[in-house]
């Protein structure tokens, strides 16, 4: 068996007789519930907000709430305590947002289906994590970007224009999303 990272970039292909499902968050009570309780007799206790903070972050997406958990506890273990404090959970992001296939997965696959949508979706998420007004190029290309981000949960439109929707994906994309020409 192999990693994601080890399947390299296009680790999806390799389940192409899986059947997809549309990513769905979960609720607030759901998400706090894998959280501090992810396991029976789990004994890490938590600095008042963090709990807050992990789900923030994550939006209450699975995945993620339980990519940090794991690193949360290997923090713990490092740091020889059973209380996660905000450096550890800042250590956790830092490493998380480090070598986290799914959000290079993202950047990759998600953006759009042909090199030049690809680099429109990039630009999109950029400026978006930026507080940058999208680059309108009025053509079919962006439009379908857009449309793909959308669909795939990685932007929403808001009242203000749009929105990356989870606050852990804006902060690596800020910090690792490179577009290339």
């Amino acid at each position: 068996m192999r990693t994601l990272d080890e399947l390299g970039p296009h680790w999806s292909s390799h389940f192409i007789n899986a059947y997809p499902i549309e990513m769905v968050y979960l609720e607030s009570e759901e998400a706090k519930k894998l959280l501090i309780d992810p396991t029976p007799n789990f004994q890490l206790k938590y600095d008042d907000g963090i709990v807050e903070g992990v789900l923030t972050l994550t939006r209450n997406h699975p995945l993620l709430i339980h990519l940090l958990g794991g690193l949360l506890v290997k923090q713990a273990n490092k740091a020889r305590t059973r209380v996660i404090t905000n450096s550890l959970l800042n250590n956790a992001v830092d490493e998380a947002l480090a070598a986290a296939p799914y959000f290079h997965n993202i950047w990759d696959e998600l953006t759009g289906r042909s090199r030049e949508e690809i680099l429109f979706g990039r630009v999109i998420l950029d400026a978006i994590a930026r507080d940058f007004v999208i680059p309108r190029y009025g053509t079919s290309i962006c439009e379908a970007a857009l449309h793909r981000l959308q669909r795939f949960h990685v932007i929403e439109r808001t009242s203000d224009g749009y929105r990356i929707e989870i606050p852990l994906f804006k902060r690596w994309v800020l910090t690792h999303g490179i577009i290339e020409s």
